[in-house]
């Protein structure tokens, strides 16, 4: 049966410390997906993922294959650059190196999603958290140590997310997904992202994807490019959850959300982000909150997550550039 969610952090007790040293993000990505961490009350269990091949700075994990998809997430760290790493999705894997069905393809992006550690090629430990169940996760971390004096101090660039979307497809087993940013090495700018430049629904796939699944919603075999659209919210190029209606809502009184989608094209909907709900507001709730029973949800609990789209040691300020979406804890995604 399908794990709820679950959060990870590095502030954890016997949390694995993430830093610009190779092989420090597949430590933490075996912690939190595969072997759990901590000791007594304090102990965290793994998501629930399967690691399936392992080499030096090199991991190959699999989610839940009988509610899920079973679909693979290699994950590189270059020696050469250790500051950031590489991923990519598949439908197979025999070996470490070796496998069939990739997302993306070499074509779409040659090294694959970048992921970012760390601003410095050092032991300097970046705070992160991960969000996970047996079949999904969404990895943030703070790339730069900004001041206390920042606005963004403590908000992560780029989410990086692997795993099954939730998808309008029936007996979808190709909606294994991999998406970060567009950036092939780490830049001081923006670009767009998993969570940024959402695209109307009826919209042109545009340029810039950074997502893409295993299959197309047709089930024919290769990679689909996806991107983020936001139904009602009616914004191209701004980060969800940056704008739209005052808060509190002036016809309602409370706040207004929407489901994030993934589209392939103009009304083509593959599914929902997993978990993932989308104010219509500018961020109107603090980050890290945990909300209960709000009342469009009664039941339900959320956590409250910040995110910055920019790789920068002085992000701006733009409000399109840093979003918020709440993530469900009480149901399964």
């Amino acid at each position: 049966m399908a794990s709820l969610p679950r959060i990870y952090r590095s502030t954890d007790p016997g949390a694995p410390q993430l830093s610009g040293v190779a092989g420090s993000l597949v430590a933490l990505l075996d912690a939190v997906l595969v072997n759990g961490y901590g000791v007594g009350a304090d102990v965290k269990p793994g998501a629930g993922w399967v690691r399936t091949f392992s080499a030096t700075n090199k991991r190959v994990y699999r989610n839940n294959h009988v509610d899920g998809s079973g679909g693979y997430l290699r994950v590189e760290e270059p020696s050469a650059t250790p500051g950031y790493a590489y991923a990519r999705a598949y439908e197979t894997m025999s070996d470490i190196d070796t496998g069939t069905g990739a997302a993306p393809t070499a074509g779409q992006s040659t090294n694959g999603i970048l992921l970012l550690k760390s601003s410095e090629n050092n032991g300097s430990s970046r705070p992160w958290e991960v969000v996970a169940t047996d079949q999904a996760m969404y990895l943030f971390v703070n790339y730069h140590i900004l001041p206390a004096s920042n606005a963004y101090a403590t908000i992560p660039a780029f989410p990086f997310f692997a795993g099954d979307i939730e998808s309008f497809v029936p007996g979808d087993k190709s909606h294994f997904m991999v998406g970060g940013n567009t950036m092939v090495t780490p830049v001081n700018t923006y670009g767009d992202g998993l969570l940024y430049s959402t695209s109307v629904l009826g919209a042109v796939m545009p340029n810039g994807v950074s997502c893409y699944a295993l299959r197309s919603y047709t089930q024919l075999p290769g990679s689909a490019a996806l991107y983020l659209a936001s139904p009602s919210h009616g914004v191209n190029g701004a980060a969800i959850g940056s704008g739209g209606v005052v808060f509190p809502d002036p016809v309602s009184g409370g706040a207004l959300f929407e489901r994030p989608l993934m589209k392939e094209g103009a009304y083509l909907a593959r599914g929902y982000l997993p978990g993932a709900y989308s104010p219509l507001h500018a961020r109107p709730f603090s980050s890290g909150e945990i909300l209960t029973d709000l009342d469009a949800f009664p039941g339900k609990t959320f956590y409250v997550k910040w995110f910055n789209v920019l790789n920068s040691n002085s992000p701006s300020a733009a409000n399109q550039y840093a979003g918020q979406f709440l993530i469900d804890l009480s149901g399964k995604w």
